[in-house]
């Protein structure tokens, strides 16, 4: 899984830089199917304009890209760790959409394919 981290107005301390990661790799064992080293994931985390009144507000992005499927979750919080955790559990229920609707095509083409041997 090849993960591409950015920051964006802000420096990431090293212990955000691992809970992030810590956060993106529990994802790995929901794409265990595919082959992890296609797998590329890009997180954007930062904060955005200084014009807010009540204080900082912190963006965190996710793009996974598995194959051809491009997965996104975006966040907005006031703080960044809380916009990961967010944002990882949109990205799982992404993942877990996809893999629903891969599983329907399979089923609903073994469906066909019954019918047809029925019928002849």
């Amino acid at each position: 899984m090849n993960i591409n981290i950015k920051a964006t107005n802000i420096t990431l301390p090293g212990s955000i830089r691992e809970y992030l990661e810590k956060k993106i790799k529990s994802i790995e064992k929901l794409v265990k199917d595919n082959d992890v080293d296609l797998i590329k994931v890009d997180v954007e985390l930062g904060r955005l304009t200084n014009h807010h009144r009540s204080g900082d507000i912190f963006r965190a992005e996710v793009n996974l890209q598995i194959g051809q499927n491009l997965l996104r979750a975006v966040c907005e919080e006031s703080e960044l760790s809380a916009a990961i955790d967010i944002v990882k559990d949109e990205i799982v229920k992404e993942i877990k959409r996809l893999k629903d609707r891969l599983r329907t095509k399979i089923i609903g083409g073994a469906r066909k394919i019954k019918t047809e041997k029925k019928s002849a």
